[in-house]
């Protein structure tokens, strides 16, 4: 048995969120696996813009980044997914990529935290509207944002999905960090 085998519904059983959680992980897993042939490497950044200002500060971040994890996890910062803090570059930062990070989806692994937790998603407030009735109606609801962190490829990336972004040449001693334009 994997924790993507799919849900059996029957009728008069008890709902409980493990069912909708374990539809969701099935429904993810058949996605990934009918779209997975499409493309060879299906995962990777597709748009990207650094901030500048925060390099001349000696701390890297991306002000807008769209792409997919190499697990099929989607990101659009910003919108569907928040800011990462921006990562401080240390003054030792010599020749060293600095990438997105994903926790990556483990079983049994608590999924969403609240409140800075080490969870993949973050837990949020959303307002939503039944879009299906002659008056719709706002309710609000918790979802589940990606949680992304840059890393710098000193660091332990064991248990983070990774995706390069830029190499950092130096970290001068007035802190601006210069790039590999290449």
């Amino acid at each position: 048995m994997t924790w993507t085998n799919r849900v059996v519904w029957q009728e008069g059983m008890f709902l409980r969120a493990q069912h909708f959680q374990q539809q969701d992980r099935w429904l993810e897993a058949l996605v990934r696996t009918r779209t997975a042939p499409l493309r060879p490497h299906p995962w990777g950044i597709v748009e990207m813009a650094i901030d500048r200002e925060l390099l001349a500060t000696g701390r890297f971040a991306l002000t807008s980044a769209i792409g997919m994890f190499e697990d099929g996890t989607p990101f659009a910062i910003p919108g569907e997914t928040d800011h990462p803090p921006p990562l401080e570059l240390p003054e030792s930062t010599r020749n060293a990529v600095v990438y997105l990070a994903a926790p990556v989806r483990q079983a049994g692994a608590v999924e969403v935290a609240a409140n800075g937790a080490d969870g993949r998603y973050q837990l949020r407030e959303f307002e939503a509207y039944d879009t299906h009735s002659a008056s719709p109606q706002p309710a609000p609801l918790q979802i589940g944002r990606l949680r992304l962190r840059y890393m710098l490829e000193t660091e332990e990336r064991a248990g983070y999905l990774c995706i390069g972004l830029a190499r950092i040449v130096e970290v001068a001693a007035d802190r601006r960090a210069s790039l590999d334009e290449r």
